[in-house]
């Protein structure tokens, strides 16, 4: 991570967007020449460290500020400003600071940075406009599906983040295109599942053919998981994502493992003639490094 301790001119520009519900948000104005050169100072010039610190919003100085990921921000002192440089990720606000109700309905909104919440040690900025207060739209709804829906969107749209690398249909948390990843096991075939029995694990929806499915699942998330966040096995061998075939699987060291097939490749008899071993290994070795682990 590139920090730079530099002092700006000048104060940020405030973008607002209004919306209303079941309507996107207004195309924003091109910003002024004044404004795309203040545009660099991140919430408004609050401290990020004091809504952590202090549970307030409070503004910063330009006495004291770093640079991180092309944005500046202010603190109210060299002591925050330390604490900050020690760790910033912890005090850089959740989604680059844009609105987390926003996020968790799939639209980037600006926020008020004077209105936040902290969730689960991050810093959560809503939208008031004076007219519409998003945190208050967010306390009257279940706060735990609202910040999972938010962390998916928002990975989905930075491609950042262990979910963005799934294979997911664009928009959408439904894993194995639906099928049930018990059966694979029970049964030894893929099986449609129904929108009626879903669990969820890792941040993606997988469905079930019975009540019984899912409790299995519940019971051993890990087990049931595919691998390789659901792309093709001898893909990943190779460093590519490939889609799959749900009927192309095999079971390997427990693991459920899914191949391509169309009229072009049958992965899984590609697989079937290496050696299963090394490409076991260079398949993990290469989703763990999409992971970053």
């Amino acid at each position: 991570m590139k920090i730079n301790r530099i002092i700006p001119t000048g104060l940020s520009a405030i973008l607002v967007l209004l919306f209303a519900f079941g309507m996107s948000p207004a195309a924003a104005a091109p910003c002024s020449d004044y404004e795309a050169k203040t545009a660099s100072v991140a919430l408004g010039g609050y401290s990020p460290v004091s809504y952590q610190q202090k549970n307030k919003a409070e503004k910063g100085s330009p006495r004291y500020s770093v640079h991180v990921h092309g944005k500046t921000y202010y603190f109210t002192g060299l002591d925050q400003e330390r604490l900050f440089l020690n760790n910033p990720e912890k005090y850089l606000p959740a989604f680059d600071g844009y609105c987390a109700y926003g996020l968790a309905k799939d639209a980037k909104f600006e926020s008020n940075p004077e209105t936040f919440k902290l969730v689960g040690g991050r810093t959560f900025l809503f939208l008031n406009d004076g007219e519409t207060n998003t945190h208050e739209l967010w306390e009257a709804e279940n706060e735990r599906d609202l910040a999972r829906a938010a962390n998916f969107n928002w990975e989905r749209m930075t491609g950042e983040g262990p979910l963005a690398h799934y294979n997911l249909p664009p928009g959408s948390r439904l894993g194995l295109q639906g099928y049930c990843p018990v059966a694979y096991f029970a049964v030894g075939k893929a099986v449609k599942g129904s929108p009626e029995y879903t669990e969820e694990y890792r941040g993606v929806t997988y469905q079930f053919v019975n009540a019984d499915a899912a409790k299995e699942f519940r019971r051993n998330p890990a087990k049931y998981e595919p691998a390789f966040g659901g792309w093709c096995a001898t893909g990943m061998m190779v460093e590519q994502k490939f889609p799959i075939d749900p009927d192309s699987f095999k079971i390997v060291d427990g693991r459920l493992f899914l191949f391509k097939k169309d009229d072009t490749v049958d992965a899984l008899k590609i697989w079937n003639e290496t050696d299963e071993a090394e490409a076991v290994g260079k398949a993990t070795a290469y989703w763990n490094s999409l992971l970053g682990e």
